[in-house]
């Protein structure tokens, strides 16, 4: 039997719903997640126990007469339940795909089926969302949707259990094995659910409904496992997305009831499964690699992690989509070397050109130096004497690997070089690099000069086309896209659809890959170029020169002098002058010479609100807070100029001698300056245009978020790529799934260290992070318990034992400004809120499915259970080692 009871506003009476017509369809927005759950378990056949759900018109009416009316619970207690009640919330916050709210709402067993205590429990179900509310800390967890959420209540029969349980239809740990998770205990499931005990736990196959493992010494009948299965099969074919199901066991008949079921919020892996994972992703590279190639590839960091900390699936898949294509499509990467004069790399290569090892982007050195194979150079020929010596070398020296465009490839090779290295070879090799660097000093770098003004108006056009100032608003036909608020935030017209949404997304992706971000590969290409050739003459000058030009007398080997080198180049560099026409905005010189008091961040967000780095996931300077935002501009205003004229009298020195010595006349040095003025000109263009890629990615991010917002997606949708965002508005629950599991993993390669360069022969690529801790400061010592949850944390420890201790002890810890908080449970009240601000949690007992475990995946906290807190006083020092099942605490 199920009952919904609502108020009506109209006739001031408790009006009853018998008909099941309204559970067709989903009623959350009138009774709240859970109940909407339980109906949706009733419909599809599922045994729950007799109950009657209050919707929020109750609660509203609480909010304004803080009562509850009579006429309810009489006609409550004339429902024919049981003696004793289950009363459990079941707010408008709780429950949802993005966040369980676990354990933040009174759920109150075995009330008494009187008047006084059903309302009681009613009115402690209502308190504890306005208590939630009233909370500053909690109203920053839901933002906005705080304030207007309201609570529906379930009343229902109090089942006698002889077992309870939490049944995960995937599993929480390493979700992509294929089994059902069960956890249980004797009794009540609320001693489970809050971290009282750790539980007993079976986990089975879901096609064989096989015992896969067991943990604990409560056993369960073989029929009880197979019904189990079968209920588990069920609850999967039913429900759209991977559920979270309380359930018991009855005492009298041995019957299985559902109380409640919700979505799995949250996964994680362990890190011995990622590096498990992870080096299977790493030998099929290596053998694709040899099979192809003859030689196995090597890995490397190198500069690409700068724009990528953490490649996120969607930023780092639409850089990919830009630069280097697709099967079908060719990237900019191809586009732009080609027209430069480089061969083109095939579609295969093209996409294996970037990779992800760990929660990193890689670059597949073996293919990027294919990027520099030159037209009049036979592949097989490029591989077997270039890339396979170039490999080796960095095999040699992996830290040649980190940067290989300036230390390894070979770009401007001299006669004597060639014919050493190449042999009958080396003349026609020479010859073929000769062609390529004259024709790109006398060709592309003055046609590539000349056009940068054009191309910098039409992308700065092609930004603010579709941007329409909130104040210069005519009326709604006039389809704006991006609406300029009064503050400078960008914001999606309303009026659009998600079709529309989707067309400009691939519009811009299109624009980048086909246009903008061939520029920058050319530029950036250049900019590379030619300052290897610049730091490449400087060496040789060093080499004969040390004395006369840069002042040395005593003999320094080149190899240990590259320091030197840099900083003379980098001296050349800021002597030189750059067209200002190439320069993008400084936000820099901005700051500085802003006249305002205090800081006008409007306009400052308006002229640099794109800046960031190319990952999407990353918040722009439009996007922080004003708090944060004053402080990062407090610690970027410097001056500018401070290096500019470093070094003047040398390069005053250093250009007298030059032309003293006739090194400006000579075959080897007579476009010395040239090349230096390019480098400047070129580096400089490379950021400028880097700034321009980086306004229209901020476009679409404005369109992914506004997607996201519609979708209820959040953050999840950063961890889908380029091409899912199109599908996942048709599957949203399949591809938020999809999105949980990649966030998971990405959280799970924090737990693990990767080399930055990575090769074949090296047996431990991938490892487990290692603990260090510096115990000069005192006595550290272990404690075993099990980790529920991997990560690393450290922090003041708060020992809470019941509800009265959190509340005062947190307010103490806050006014003692400590943030670094270390969670000492006994147990998981649900008044324990803000639980989202601690660094760890610890509890005394718990499982991998209980609210605590819960709250810790999907916060990113890290969690060990099973130990004896009464070793911990507030105030020691708690450094967590998860990844060997251990809290070290100093005494």
């Amino acid at each position: 039997m199920i009952k919904i009871f609502s108020k009506s506003y109209s006739t001031n009476k408790t009006i009853k719903i018998y008909s099941l017509k309204p559970f067709t369809k989903n009623q959350n927005h009138l009774i709240g997640n859970k109940a909407n759950s339980l109906l949706k378990l009733f419909r599809y056949g599922f045994d729950i126990p007799d109950s009657l759900i209050l919707d929020f018109a109750f609660f509203t009416y609480f909010k304004k007469s803080n009562k509850i009316p009579s006429e309810l619970i009489y006609k409550i207690l004339k429902e024919n339940l049981t003696n004793k009640l289950a009363v459990r919330s079941s707010c408008s916050l709780e429950d949802s795909y993005n966040e369980s709210y676990a354990g933040s709402f009174k759920t109150q067993l075995n009330v008494s089926n009187k008047y006084s205590e059903v309302e009681k429990a009613i009115e402690q179900c209502y308190q504890s969302l306005l208590d939630f509310q009233m909370n500053k800390r909690s109203n920053e967890r839901a933002h906005h949707q705080n304030s207007h959420a309201c609570m529906g209540i379930i009343i229902q029969s109090m089942i006698t259990p002889k077992i309870s349980g939490i049944l995960f239809t995937c599993p929480s740990v390493n979700p992509d094995e294929n089994h059902y998770q069960v956890e249980y205990c004797f009794g009540y499931g609320d001693q489970l659910t809050g971290s009282y005990l750790s539980g007993n736990s079976i986990t089975l196959d879901k096609k064989t409904g096989k015992l896969v493992q067991q943990r604990g010494n409560i056993s369960i009948s073989e029929k009880d496992k197979d019904c189990l299965w079968k209920l588990s099969k069920k609850l999967e074919g039913q429900f759209d997305f991977p559920q979270d199901a309380e359930f018991v066991i009855s005492n009298e008949d041995n019957k299985i009831f559902f109380i409640q079921s919700r979505p799995i919020t949250a996964f994680n892996y362990t890190p011995e499964y990622i590096i498990k994972k992870e080096n299977e992703k790493l030998k099929k590279i290596f053998v694709k690699g040899i099979n192809s190639y003859g030689i196995s590839p090597i890995l490397s960091a190198s500069n690409i992690s700068e724009f990528f900390s953490i490649a996120v699936p969607l930023g780092y898949s639409i850089f990919k989509y830009i630069f280097t294509g697709t099967n079908s499509e060719i990237g900019a990467y191809n586009i732009g070397r080609s027209e430069l004069g480089y061969k083109t790399i095939t579609s295969e290569e093209q996409t294996q050109l970037f990779l992800t090892i760990g929660d990193k982007a890689r670059t597949n050195l073996q293919i990027h130096s294919l990027v520099y194979c030159l037209q009049g150079i036979v592949k097989e020929f490029y591989l077997k004497n270039f890339v396979n010596d170039y490999l080796k070398s960095i095999n040699n020296d992996p830290t040649k690997g980190n940067y290989p465009q300036f230390v390894v490839y070979i770009q401007n090779p001299s006669k004597e070089d060639c014919n050493s290295k190449f042999k009958k070879d080396g003349l026609e090799i020479y010859r073929v690099y000769s062609k390529f660097i004259k024709n790109i000093l006398d060709y592309k770098i003055p046609s590539i000069i000349k056009s940068i003004p054009e191309v910098l108006r039409k992308n700065d056009n092609y930004y603010k086309n579709d941007i329409t100032d909130y104040n210069n608003k005519i009326n709604k036909n006039n389809n704006e896209f991006f609406i300029k608020d009064k503050n400078g935030f960008l914001l999606i017209s309303k009026e659009l659809d998600l079709t529309q949404l989707i067309d400009k997304y691939y519009e811009l992706l299109t624009y980048l890959r086909n246009f903008l971000g061939v520029k920058y590969v050319i530029i950036a290409r250049i900019a590379f170029l030619s300052s290897y050739i610049v730091k490449d003459k400087l060496v040789k000058l060093f080499r004969t020169f040390p004395d006369k030009l840069f002042n040395i007398k005593d003999k320094i080997h080149i190899d240990n002098s590259m320091f030197q080198i840099n900083q003379y180049f980098n001296i050349l560099l800021a002597n030189e002058n750059c067209p200002k026409e190439f320069e993008c905005p400084n936000e820099i010189n901005y700051l500085n010479n802003i006249k305002t008091d205090p800081l006008d961040l409007k306009e400052l967000r308006q002229i640099f609100g794109h800046l960031g780095s190319l990952e999407i996931s990353q918040p722009r300077l439009a996007e922080l807070e004003d708090e944060i935002l004053l402080k990062l501009i407090k610690d970027k205003k410097i001056d500018p100029n401070e290096n500019l004229n470093l070094g003047a009298n040398w390069l005053s020195r250093f250009k007298k001698q030059f032309k003293k010595l006739g090194l400006n006349s000579s075959e080897e040095f007579k476009d010395f300056f040239s090349w230096v003025h390019y480098a400047k000109v070129f580096m400089t263009l490379r950021e400028t245009m880097k700034f321009e890629l980086l306004k229209i990615i901020y476009l679409i991010k404005i369109i992914v978020k506004e997607i996201a917002d519609r979708k209820n997606l959040g953050d999840l949708i950063y961890f889908l790529e380029y091409d899912e965002i199109e599908h996942c508005i048709s599957h949203t629950n399949k591809f938020r799934l999809l999105a949980m599991k990649r966030k998971a993993y990405f959280n799970g390669c924090r737990n693990v260290e990767v080399d930055k360069v990575i090769m074949n022969d090296k047996a431990s690529n991938i490892r487990i992070k290692n603990l260090t801790i510096d115990r000069s400061d005192g006595i550290y010592k272990p404690v075993l318990g099990t980790t529920i949850y991997h990560g690393e944390a450290e922090g003041i420890c708060l020992t809470v034992r019941n509800t009265y201790e959190y509340y005062h002890k947190l307010i103490k810890y806050r006014e003692d400004g400590i943030t670094n908080i270390i969670g000492v449970f006994s147990g998981m009240e649900p008044a324990y809120f803000n639980l989202k601000e601690f660094k760890g949690i610890i509890t005394e007992h718990g499982g991998y499915l209980a609210h605590a475990a819960t709250i810790a995946r999907e916060n990113n906290i890290p969690y060990i259970t099973n130990i004896n807190i009464e070793k911990f006083q507030d105030g020691q020092y708690i450094v967590f080692d998860t990844l060997n099942n251990q809290i070290i605490y100093r005494q």
